[in-house]
């Protein structure tokens, strides 16, 4: 079969169209012209191929070929999508031991892996669609009902990354959000420098405090209970904003749990600007983003109670403050002039290359154009 196949390539195909047939299915063609043809007929055979050997009908052939590997890897793709979006199902309750949760642990892994089915193999395949929604339900009753599904995937990659990466959690509340069981012999101590912290903030719950700076505001949320609370004051946070785009950047308050050797001692890491970059600054400019951006806190703290963290020397072991920092984007800069300049940038009132005028339109970069060419 391979001979005839050779003498059918030689007599049908140019030189020029079988070295690029070759070289198109990632095959080096031989200099010789009756190797070359020897090359594409055992191709043919390899492949089981039972049509004419003509240029047009070959090629046909592969194209079909190709057509069917571009589905099969388009099949592949929606099923690592799948996977992004698996199904979550509740961890463990906190309060059980670490033997206790690495057990429940492996038993879902076990869960998940049976689960693992390609959409296609199940006797009613179901489309991309029943299957996120089938998603988002599931996501909403492992939260509780905190999370929707609701995720705009264009809204911040690198959120929406994180989103992914970090699947979310059972989060307990325990007049606080607790991310790893407290050693039982060091409870009083954590609970005392606990009470502490709250005495501290006026031992009232979910205490919210505003700390206006001019150009961006920091809104505190003190004592927290539940993350719950955290989205409500979100909320709030919005709802004095949603006229006009904001950047939004937070931080966590954390009690931590250092080790010394033998000793465990407890400390509180208040939220603070220093350590915004912590996490994902965004520009929320609508309740779509909002709601994201609801589905990356979560994630957040799901990821602070990941197993890469329980055997830290100094972890933190719960969360027991929020701060948000909103910077307003409705004007293009802070005023420059004799009467007054950002904190800060004093400097800039002395150089003489920068020349400073009134301007109550918001409009500083054209306006900054137009006396420049005035005093050249």
């Amino acid at each position: 079969m391979s001979k005839s196949f050779t003498q059918d390539i030689k007599s049908s195909f140019t030189s020029t169209k079988l070295s690029e047939m070759l070289n198109d299915l990632g095959i080096k063609p031989n200099p010789n012209w009756l190797s070359r043809c020897k090359q594409l007929s055992d191709v043919l055979v390899s492949k089981g191929y039972k049509g004419k050997v003509t240029m047009d009908n070959v090629c046909k052939f592969f194209i079909a070929e190709r057509l069917d590997e571009l589905k099969k890897e388009q099949q592949q793709l929606e099923e690592e999508i799948d996977a992004i979006m698996s199904i979550p199902s509740l961890d463990t309750p906190i309060s059980k031991s670490h033997d206790e949760r690495k057990d429940a642990y492996d038993l879902k892994k076990e869960e998940e892996a049976m689960m693992d089915i390609p959409a296609v193999d199940t006797p009613v395949s179901k489309s991309h669609e029943e299957r996120k929604q089938i998603w988002r339900e599931s996501l909403e009753d492992a939260s509780n009902g905190l999370l929707t599904g609701d995720i705009d995937f264009s809204f911040n990659k690198e959120i929406t990354e994180f989103i992914k990466n970090h699947k979310p959690r059972f989060i307990d509340s325990d007049g606080y959000i607790p991310l790893f069981p407290v050693d039982a012999n060091m409870r009083e101590d954590f609970l005392a420098k606990l009470q502490q912290v709250r005495n501290g903030y006026g031992n009232k719950p979910n205490n919210e405090h505003i700390d206006d700076h001019g150009d961006y505001t920091l809104y505190y949320l003190n004592n927290l209970t539940s993350i719950r609370n955290i989205f409500k004051f979100l909320d709030g946070v919005y709802d004095k904003h949603k006229d006009s785009p904001f950047k939004l950047m937070c931080d966590a308050g954390f009690m931590q749990q250092s080790h010394d050797g033998d000793n465990i001692s407890y400390h509180y890491k208040p939220p603070s600007e220093m350590n915004e970059q912590r996490a994902v600054p965004v520009v929320i400019a609508s309740t779509s983003d909002l709601q994201t951006y609801k589905h990356y806190i979560y994630s957040y703290i799901s990821e602070k109670m990941e197993e890469t963290h329980e055997n830290s020397r100094n972890r933190f072991c719960a969360i027991v403050s929020f701060m948000f920092k909103v910077i307003p984007l409705t004007r293009t800069g802070k005023r420059i002039s004799h009467l007054g300049v950002a904190s800060g940038y004093e400097f800039l009132l002395h150089r003489e290359n920068i020349v400073t005028i009134e301007c109550d339109y918001n409009i500083c970069l054209f306006t900054s154009n137009v006396a420049g060419h005035k005093t050249n």
